[in-house]
């Protein structure tokens, strides 16, 4: 069990997220527990193909998309059957993007590979800020527009778009340095 413990975490939180969530938030309408549920199982993808080294990631999109099923008897109708398949897709995305970012930060070799994994570290954190940048505004445009109530939608996706941001500007640096060389 121990062997697993990240993976149960990330599934746990999941489960918060689709069982629980919808008890405790109010008045934001269905599209802002959508797009919120959607945002959270991307990151926790990411954050599971990054950092585990156990083969049984590659079961969480299913595991993620099985544990949503009960929740359209509970909370939804038979309509909300697809978003089971948005959640296996997003979570297959996001568990490859973390693979991949796994994968490039664990190259090691000479001073020209290094600068290649920079590269490529620098423009996954680019793409990742600029999709964060996008959830930022369409989450400003549904408050501003009173479709949702909470700010949250566009304060949560901007605190992700500086992380990468930080990121993105220490990568360009070590590029740089490395250039000099």
């Amino acid at each position: 069990m121990k062997k697993y413990l990240r993976e149960v975490v990330a599934i746990l939180i999941q489960m918060f997220m689709f069982y629980l969530l919808p008890m405790c938030m109010g008045n934001i309408g269905a599209l802002g527990m959508v797009l919120l549920i959607l945002v959270t199982t991307f990151i926790l993808s990411i954050i599971i193909g990054a950092i585990s080294k156990n083969k049984i990631k590659y079961l969480y999109p299913i595991a993620v998309s099985i544990v949503f099923i009960p929740t359209i008897f509970i909370y939804y109708n038979e309509s909300a059957f697809v978003h089971s398949l948005w959640y296996l897709v997003v979570s297959s995305v996001g568990l490859g993007i973390g693979m991949f970012i796994n994968k490039i930060s664990n190259i090691k070799g000479d001073n020209v590979m290094d600068l290649k994994k920079e590269t490529i570290k620098r423009n996954v954190f680019l793409v990742l800020q600029i999709i964060f940048l996008i959830l930022t505004l369409i989450g400003a445009i549904l408050v501003f527009m009173k479709k949702v109530d909470n700010a949250g939608y566009a304060v949560i996706p901007m605190l992700w778009s500086l992380i990468f941001g930080g990121f993105m500007r220490e990568s360009q640096k070590k590029i740089k340095d490395n250039s000099n060389k």
